[in-house]
């Protein structure tokens, strides 16, 4: 027998069936499918947020080992640099001393120097005022001595100058004598 023929006999007409009743079974078939899919998903999910969560725990823990190990790590180079910086300004306290007392003894013998070189240019000025009053006296002696020979040229210049103008006076007079002269004699 044939499908159609069984459902005729269980009186079951398969194409009475009611469509609300198909419907509904889809449905439900439909919300099993989907309600198994959404679980799967949901348990893939959950499974993948515990992996996360792992890592995330790994990763704090880690990075509470490394602050643990940084902090260390500066503390003790903290107190390497404040035994070196000890160690430092104890060496620094010594130099400077030392720089001091060089000092001193620098600025001591410059006040020493500086007393030999006053003294001995004090010396050398007193023998320079002698010289300069040697020098201003022989300057004013021929200061005068030429002075005095200045004055003799000066009047032999002032005869000379007196002969000269007497001189070009006979001669301008002379010229006007031959010319007067000339005159006559070119009139008779």
């Amino acid at each position: 027998m044939t499908d159609v023929s069984r459902e005729q006999e269980e009186g079951v007409n398969p194409w009475l069936t009611d469509p609300t009743k198909l419907t509904t079974d889809a449905v439900e078939k439909l919300e099993r499918q989907v309600g198994e899919k959404l679980n799967n998903q949901a348990d893939l999910f959950v499974e993948k947020i515990r992996g996360l969560q792992k890592q995330i725990d790994t990763a704090e823990s880690w990075r509470q080992e490394q602050k643990v190990d940084n902090k260390t790590q500066i503390d003790a180079a903290l107190q390497a640099q404040k035994e070196a910086a000890v160690t430092q300004d104890e060496n620094n306290q010594k130099s400077i001393d030392k720089s001091e007392r060089a000092m001193d003894e620098k600025v001591n013998k410059l006040e020493q120097l500086f007393k030999t070189t006053t003294d001995a240019q004090a010396d050398k000025i007193d023998d320079l005022k002698s010289a300069l009053g040697n020098q201003a006296t022989l300057i004013n002696g021929a200061y005068q001595q030429r002075a005095g020979m200045q004055e003799q040229k000066v009047e032999q210049r002032a005869i000379s100058t007196g002969q000269v103008a007497v001189m070009g006076i006979v001669l301008v007079v002379l010229q006007i004598i031959i010319g007067v002269a000339f005159y006559f004699a070119g009139r008779t």
